[in-house]
């Protein structure tokens, strides 16, 4: 609900970013200061990215004998890995631009489908099927919605106004209102009601997929 109520705002002033929206909004100086900060948290959240990617890859040659039937083609080391991994998004940012941007999340939902499809067999399959999981987690754990009447009760340590506000306010708009990726994707659509709809019709398969 968050873009029906916001896009008219950003799709009318004709801003691409959101420093550009709050620059026109406000001044130059509050323009300044969100773009630092989201360029800050950037290079964190790319940094943490990079370091996983390569850290899986270097784990995946920790063997001196790899066994018979695993196929290891890659031997690279962990700097490398992170160095290839930053050219090849720098260069589908120049290149590609904000149509590589919308590629990219449309061929991530179909990567993360396939991924997690087969794992989430495989750790049914380890487990027991769905009443083994069932039986070896706690009871709390069984019920979405046990317990959010008091953080105490809870076993995440949350309840319901948590859970609402924090999520479903907060983080909401926190998320569909400043990241690049989604206001510049709706921005790319040809008409103000088109921008409405993108996100919305997106946020079914996301929601598939975030569910795995």
């Amino acid at each position: 609900m968050t873009f029906v109520f916001m896009m008219p705002f950003c799709y009318g002033s004709k801003a691409r970013t959101v420093p550009e929206f709050l620059g026109l909004r406000f001044d130059e100086k509050t323009r300044a200061w969100n773009t630092c900060t989201f360029a800050v948290m950037t290079v964190f959240s790319s940094g943490i990215s990079m370091y996983a990617m390569a850290r899986l890859i270097q784990t995946l040659h920790i063997f001196d004998k790899p066994p018979a039937d695993l196929h290891l083609p890659l031997d690279w080391s962990f700097h490398f890995a992170i160095v290839l991994s930053a050219v090849i998004v720098l260069c589908c940012i120049f290149l590609g631009g904000l149509t590589s941007a919308i590629c990219s999340e449309v061929l991530q939902f179909f990567l993360i489908v396939a991924g997690f499809l087969p794992l989430v067999w495989a750790g049914l399959k380890h487990v027991g099927g769905w009443h083994g999981l069932q039986r070896r987690l706690p009871a709390a754990y069984l019920h979405s919605w046990q317990g959010m009447g008091s953080a105490h009760a809870n076993p995440l340590g949350v309840d319901w106004f948590g859970l609402v506000a924090g999520l479903g306010f907060v983080l909401s708009f926190g998320y569909r209102c400043t990241d690049f990726v989604v206001i510049q994707t709706a921005m790319a659509a040809n008409s103000e009601e088109s921008a409405r709809r993108v996100p919305l019709i997106a946020a079914i398969p996301k929601m598939f997929s975030r569910s795995w």
